[in-house]
């Protein structure tokens, strides 16, 4: 039970760091709709955050 329970915290503080990570580049849209930037301009980091965006679906899918 011990185990399950850390490894439910564990997932709880990934989830955790990649919505601050995401919230810290949130910045880009507002850049590109204002026409402050371009798409190509932040492309890597536009590609990151949809990683970021699946790897919290998988850890929210994770039974524990």
């Amino acid at each position: 039970i011990e185990k399950k329970r850390q490894q439910g915290l564990n997932k709880d503080i990934q989830i955790a760091q990649l919505l601050e990570q995401l919230a810290s580049t949130d910045y880009i849209s507002n850049k590109i709709i204002e026409g402050d930037a371009t798409i190509e301009q932040y492309a890597d980091l536009i590609e990151q955050r949809k990683q970021w965006r699946a790897e919290i679906r998988r850890l929210q899918k994770l039974p524990y």
